[in-house]
């Protein structure tokens, strides 16, 4: 009779949002990816800004995506938005700090450690811009999309 009612079996699993997270940092990388190679070699007389542009609105645009994807993103503690954010700005400044790296160290004839003293700072400041965008984009959506549910729940 015990093994009948089990209390496992009624109790809803904990939703993990980590497996989708994890699917978005691999997109991340692939998109900084097609993007250098885009801007490298077909797409050369983009202006700096405009650059800078596309390298920081896609990323916000994708931090909406990643939690906008499942609704039940939008409930997970904030600690858990926190954490999952860092990684995504992390996975775009680093593969974009690696494949700049690479284009500086190999495919410039001569370069100086200046160079790469200047790409890391430029990454850094790249991060923290991005970091601090999503973060306000997400606090903002977030917002909205619970105060949405509460008037639909009242209704």
């Amino acid at each position: 009779m015990q093994d009948l009612l089990k209390e496992e079996e009624f109790l809803q699993p904990k939703y993990n949002p980590w497996r989708l997270f994890l699917k978005f940092y691999g997109i991340a990388i692939v998109q900084v990816m097609l993007l250098q190679v885009v801007t490298s070699f077909w797409l050369t007389d983009l202006n700096g800004i405009v650059l800078f542009l596309i390298f920081l609105l896609l990323p916000l645009l994708m931090a909406v995506v990643m939690f906008t994807s499942d609704s039940n993103n939008f409930f997970i503690e904030r600690k858990v938005k926190i954490l999952a954010l860092t990684g995504f700005a992390l996975s775009y400044a680093i593969s974009n700090l690696v494949i700049n790296m690479f284009k500086i160290v190999f495919l410039r004839p001569s370069f100086s450690p200046i160079d790469l003293y200047a790409l890391l700072w430029s990454s850094v400041v790249y991060f923290v811009i991005e970091l601090l965008f999503s973060f306000g984009v997400i606090y903002m959506t977030s917002a909205l999309v619970k105060r949405r549910s509460k008037v639909i729940v009242k209704e």
